[in-house]
């Protein structure tokens, strides 16, 4: 079974994430911290982070390196009040971006598809696309 790591600071976003998302047949693992996700990152084999940019103790953009440090490849969707066009900018890695305001079910294509499919960064084609 795949796992995600979602990696949010709001409570009731956090779940609503992981009820959601368990409609894809995953394992979701949460993290209201950065240092939650960190000691997540050790202990479990995760397929999938979704990474807030705003998180309390450390800024997305700064813990990704943390991320990429554990697992070079492991695929990151930024999920942000931010709009995708700053999410980009910010952190040109990620294999998708997620503005907070969008719907839900949206969210769930874009994990579907960056579980399931493997693709290169898609950050220049979703501009272009858009």
């Amino acid at each position: 079974m795949k796992k995600i790591l979602i990696i949010e600071d709001h409570e009731t976003l956090l779940t609503i994430y992981s009820n959601f998302l368990s409609s894809l047949g995953v394992e979701t693992l949460k993290a209201k911290s950065v240092w939650e996700a960190a000691d997540t990152l050790i202990t479990q084999k995760i397929d999938l982070v979704l990474l807030d940019l705003n998180l309390p103790e450390m800024d997305g953009k700064d813990f990704i390196d943390i991320i990429y440090e554990h697992d070079p490849n492991l695929k990151v969707i930024v999920c942000s009040v931010e709009p995708v066009e700053r999410q980009i900018e910010l952190i040109p890695t990620a294999v998708d971006y997620f503005d907070k305001s969008q719907s839900f079910h949206l969210l769930l294509r874009k994990v579907a598809y960056a579980l399931y499919n493997d693709h290169p960064n898609r950050a220049q084609n979703y501009l272009k696309v858009r």
